[in-house]
């Protein structure tokens, strides 16, 4: 292992031989006078130089590795976003895109996803364009971090309509009803849609669509 110092004096730790497979030069701070290398970031990833430490920034560290064109390198960040449990959040729309990725990749996104929890309100944004994703797995779980995010996401409101009623994957409608539900949807839209899929031919979707009927207010 090589040693990174933060400027608070702490040790920071990171795998030698995964710095170097992401292309990380041990180098030596002269400012803080360490006698332990630090990793110098490349073009690809960010430094956050703070008093006369150097530490590299974890989140961007992912972020880069999942941009990887490296498939085993992309699975290895999912893996650990997906160990991370909960405290993955931050990460919640790079995991919704990786959920479309090759099988390797995908599998540690989606067991990520399950434990996730809700996402941070600023993907808001990024996980409504998501929904409409031609990917179906994609579309899938930007509508279930929506619908967890309940009231906060209201505005995404007719991204989820169109989902429920146009959507060719069974389980991205059904997801959109549950959803419309968890968030309190109130526009006269999101009503009519999920009275219609209450009366479809699909007894699941009818079903989530009755239940979210059951959860606004009147």
């Amino acid at each position: 292992m090589a040693r990174k110092v933060a400027a608070d004096g702490q040790y920071r730790w990171h795998d030698e031989k995964f710095a170097s497979q992401l292309g990380l030069a041990p180098q030596f701070d002269l400012a803080s006078n360490a006698a332990s290398p630090v990793f110098i970031c490349d073009e690809y990833h960010e430094i956050c130089r703070s008093g006369s430490g150097l530490v590299m920034d974890e989140h961007a560290r992912l972020r880069a590795q999942l941009q990887s064109t490296d498939c085993q390198q992309r699975a290895t960040a999912t893996e650990q976003l997906c160990q991370a449990g909960p405290d993955a959040a931050w990460a919640a729309v790079d995991l919704v895109v990786a959920s479309g990725d090759e099988p390797l990749v995908r599998e540690w996104a989606v067991e990520a996803l399950e434990m996730l929890g809700p996402p941070p309100v600023e993907a808001q944004p990024q996980l409504t364009e998501l929904v409409d994703s031609s990917m179906p797995l994609q579309a899938y779980w930007a509508v279930t971090l929506l619908g967890r995010l309940g009231a906060l996401a209201k505005s995404s409101q007719p991204a989820l309509v169109s989902v429920l009623t146009t959507s060719p994957d069974p389980a991205t409608r059904e997801r959109a009803a549950w959803a419309l539900g968890e968030i309190g949807a109130s526009s006269n839209d999101a009503r009519a849609a999920l009275e219609k899929a209450a009366k479809s031919g699909e007894p699941r979707l009818a079903r989530l669509a009755t239940t979210a009927l059951q959860q606004l207010k009147p």
